[in-house]
């Protein structure tokens, strides 16, 4: 649990810092790749940057929206995987995702929100149940 409340609160510091919606996933895949998964998970709407951990399929993905790759490009999506990585080697998953969000929010820069944007979950765990931390 300290590690997700750390999460949420990096995503929420990303999301303050951009003006973008940031989900982590972090759990299983189940029988399909960690994407789909991960995706799967919402209905009606999608973050502009969704960051998926499923270590047991030891697999890492960032999705980003169409509107936003300008802001926060492939390239800056593999760089945040490139800092991640020695961390989620050695099981730090909370502090592998705390800095690959650093790393993304610092990359988008400062933003508007989008109008009409739907409030998403902060944290989605492999159960499916969402946490959003408000402080």
């Amino acid at each position: 649990m300290a590690g997700n409340t750390r999460i949420g609160r990096s995503v929420r510091h990303a999301e303050e810092r951009t003006a973008l919606q940031f989900c982590v996933y972090l759990g299983h895949a189940g029988e399909t790749d960690a994407r789909t998964h991960a995706l799967s998970l919402f209905h009606r709407a999608t973050p502009d940057v969704l960051l998926v951990v499923a270590p047991d399929q030891r697999q890492v993905e960032i999705v980003t929206a169409d509107g936003i790759r300008h802001r926060v490009t492939d390239a800056a999506c593999t760089e945040a995987i490139a800092i991640m990585r020695p961390l989620l080697r050695r099981g730090h998953y909370e502090w592998a995702i705390v800095a690959g969000l650093d790393h993304l929010s610092m990359v988008a820069g400062p933003g508007q929100a989008r109008p009409g944007a739907v409030e998403l979950p902060n944290v989605v765990d492999e159960s499916g149940e969402v946490r959003t931390v408000r402080e």
